[in-house]
């Protein structure tokens, strides 16, 4: 038996990088991973693979940004696995240059993934962890 054997994970920024290898380690540890990303071709190749070694997965297209498909996306958590035990958030992005030269839209757009998109997913997931009893909220930031 592995440490998180009939647990569920929620993985933000899963397509790649760190949200994808903390996913992998999820699944091999035992537990059902829901992948959350963009709409990309990445996303499913990580769930793939993560299938490929026996895990359990799901990739679900999300912008962590858009509270809609956030809380779509824990619905279908909820259909699909009836709990929540553990929220990994790791999608973030960057724009890089001087202050004074970056467009507000950048700025916006960083604090929207980064922050905002961290508060939704707490914000949705949070009553499905309840409800089954608790969970643990890993948020990462750089």
């Amino acid at each position: 038996m592995t440490r998180l054997t009939n647990q569920v994970a929620l993985v933000t920024g899963a397509a790649g990088g760190i949200g994808a290898a903390t996913a992998r380690l999820f699944a091999a540890e035992g537990a059902a991973v829901a992948l959350l990303d963009l709409p990309t071709s990445a996303g499913a190749r990580v769930a793939d693979a993560i299938g490929a070694a026996g895990g359990r997965t799901h990739f679900i297209p999300c912008d962590v940004k858009e509270e809609d498909q956030v809380a779509a996306a824990v619905e279908t958590i909820r259909a699909d696995y009836g709990r929540l035990d553990i929220l990994a958030n790791i999608a973030g992005i960057n724009r890089y240059g001087r202050v004074e030269d970056m467009p507000v839209a950048d700025w916006d757009l960083m604090m929207a993934v980064n922050v905002r998109g961290m508060f939704l997913t707490i914000k949705h997931s949070v009553p499905l962890m309840r409800a089954g009893g608790g969970g643990g909220i890993v948020n990462l930031s750089s």
